[in-house]
């Protein structure tokens, strides 16, 4: 199962470095680059206007965006 911390890790570092799932993957102990670039999109699936439940970025760190560079938010209320 991942931890709402592992997806932030996913969402901060793409956010910084892009798509680099294997520089990605060793910022998370235990996961490949292959999990990680699946988690990323099925979190990219789930994203929708920030809300309640929504996961907010510390300040300072730029927000994740999606292909179109629109800023996404990750809902972890459907996950509780």
């Amino acid at each position: 199962m991942w931890t709402r911390e592992e997806d932030e890790i996913i969402l901060l570092s793409v956010a910084q470095i892009g798509p680099r799932w294997i520089e990605i993957a060793n910022r998370l102990p235990g996961r490949t680059d292959h999990a990680a670039r699946n988690r990323y999109h099925r979190l990219q699936r789930f994203s929708q206007p920030a809300g309640e439940g929504m996961l907010m970025l510390p300040s300072g760190f730029p927000p994740p965006v999606d292909a179109n560079g629109v800023a996404i938010a990750v809902d972890y209320s459907q996950y509780s």
